[in-house]
């Protein structure tokens, strides 16, 4: 036999149908209406969808209201309002983009590779540079200039961590 209305509010209708416009019922009996685990409710209320009249306490039209307009899809709720902001944020991201105030990563580090090889090899020939114009310097003046270019190299390279 199927619970009637007066059954699961706990009460007596106050006539034929009983009052159901000012209902107020916990989440079990908020459950029990919708057909759905009570922490489906607590789901609902963290989403949301449902929001409670009184401490425990639910509207049963206005909870039955949202859950028929949630169900029909016509309230973006939980997955679906995050799927709806990254939709959004990513189309923030190509506009930007096309505006040209974005730039693609991958662009940007080919560049800065490309600008840290010709520094290295820069500072890599300056010894022989040197060697052209500052004759008088000898060959183990020239070798600890390379050495210690070759240093803040490696250091910058962080290849003595």
């Amino acid at each position: 036999m199927r619970p009637t209305t007066s059954d699961l509010l706990g009460e007596e209708p106050a006539e034929q149908g009983g009052d159901l416009a000012n209902a107020l019922v916990d989440r079990y009996t908020l459950a029990a209406v919708f057909g759905v685990a009570p922490s489906s409710i607590s789901r609902f209320v963290a989403n949301g969808i449902l929001r409670r009249a009184e401490p425990g306490k639910f509207a049963l039209a206005e909870c039955v209201q949202a859950y028929v307009t949630m169900k029909a899809g016509k309230v973006p709720q939980g997955d679906v309002a995050r799927r709806q902001k990254a939709d959004a944020d990513l189309a923030e991201l190509k506009a930007a983009q096309m505006a040209g105030k974005l730039l693609d990563a991958r662009e940007v580090e080919r560049e800065w590779s490309a600008t840290c090889r010709d520094l290295r090899a820069a500072i890599l020939a300056l010894p022989g540079r040197l060697s052209a114009r500052l004759p008088h310097l000898g060959h183990a003046d020239l070798a600890a200039v390379d050495s210690e270019l070759r240093e803040a190299l490696a250091a910058l390279g962080g290849a003595d961590d």
